[in-house]
């Protein structure tokens, strides 16, 4: 590890003997910004294709569904938002092993899964071993599906437990234009509620090494959904012209997929930008595949605070760590339509896909 590494993680709790790492059970606030009683809280879980693969490194998996278990209650999680590429190989061992691990969750915390292209694309296997059915937790907040009986692109909604009101959108890598248009008006027919998107590809962290601050991906950008030959496709900027930007309830989109490219393991990345109402929406990349293990059990932890404002952490229980620097901790002033308390420095105004190609 480069000592710019070592500067930019720091092990807040206790050391792991010997180097062999475990599963924390803890659901004491050791945290590094302190968890704010009142708030709601999510989990955001990147690409878990190495997982998968193994036995050995699906306990990690595992270790990571049972810490959101265990400190459901404690922290408030209300909703587990899975980014996609949950299996390598779309394939039936994997498939099983995704099922061991997430159903930890099940009757206990809701959790919504994108597809990412790893998972199979239009032939993905999920539906044959994830129903809404599995979990009562969400069943009872399913919205509907684009297409019956497949939950590849599906929406969840409820009142949180503080009157809160949230819409979890969950959709397929590179969103054809039926699943787009579908996706728009059930935002529209649900404007009361606060949207989150989680797509598997959206933004990438070498755009951030390359301008100094992440970008939407483009139909050109390695990695895109153009870029693996798909037509009917949206990449990020696409997605956020045609559906993000056009609704005053979006707060937050989530995606995984890219590598990392600046050295520390984790592809990292986010920014704000207004849409066409004002509102400011809350963008991140977070994918750990690419370190030890996996992902080495790194998670994103994502609290909505009871003043309005948001909180992101990122937590490893199975290391028992947290990184606390610029890409892995930052909170998001309240958004809800008040463009002027983040004030003009504050604002990241969009950036024109003509202006970045």
């Amino acid at each position: 590890m480069s000592t710019r590494q070592t500067s930019t993680m720091v092990v807040l709790a206790a050391c792991i003997a010997a180097g062999v790492a475990g599963c924390s059970k803890a659901v004491g606030n050791d945290d590094p910004i302190a968890f704010v009683p009142g708030s709601i809280s999510m989990v955001f879980i990147p690409d878990t294709q190495i997982y998968v693969s193994s036995a050995s490194n699906n306990e990690i998996f595992k270790c990571m569904t049972q810490w959101i278990k265990d400190n459901a209650v404690a922290r408030n999680i209300e909703m587990v938002l899975h980014g996609g590429d949950i299996t390598n190989d779309n394939i039936t061992s994997q498939w099983l092993a995704a099922k061991e691990s997430m159903s930890i969750l099940d009757g206990f915390v809701p959790y919504a899964l994108a597809v990412g292209n790893h998972d199979g694309f239009s032939s993905t296997a999920i539906n044959n071993y994830f129903k809404i059915t599995d979990n009562p937790l969400n069943q009872a907040i399913y919205g509907g599906s684009f297409e019956t009986g497949k939950i590849e692109n599906s929406y969840y909604k409820w009142t949180s437990s503080n009157g809160r009101k949230f819409l979890v959108l969950a959709l397929e890598f590179g969103p054809r234009q039926a699943v787009v248009d579908w996706s728009n008006q059930v935002l529209s027919d649900n404007s009361d509620y606060e949207a989150i998107l989680i797509v598997h590809e959206f933004m990438d962290e070498l755009s951030r090494i390359q301008t100094g601050e992440v970008q939407r991906t483009l139909p050109g950008t390695p990695g895109s959904p153009q870029d693996y030959g798909l037509v009917d496709t949206h990449c990020g900027q696409q997605l956020w012209d045609e559906m993000v930007s056009r609704h005053k309830n979006f707060s937050m989109v989530f995606n995984g997929h890219y590598m990392d490219r600046d050295g520390d393991g984790i592809a990292t990345g986010h920014r704000s930008d207004e849409g066409i109402h004002g509102n400011f929406v809350h963008q991140a990349v977070f994918n750990a595949q690419w370190i030890n293990n996996g992902g080495d059990g790194w998670l994103r932890l994502v609290e909505f605070l009871p003043d309005g404002a948001i909180q992101e952490k990122s937590f490893s229980p199975y290391l028992n760590q947290w990184r606390i620097s610029n890409e892995y901790q930052y909170v998001h002033a309240k958004r809800t339509g008040d463009i002027e308390q983040l004030g003009t420095a504050g604002k990241r105004r969009l950036k024109s896909a003509e202006s970045r190609e």
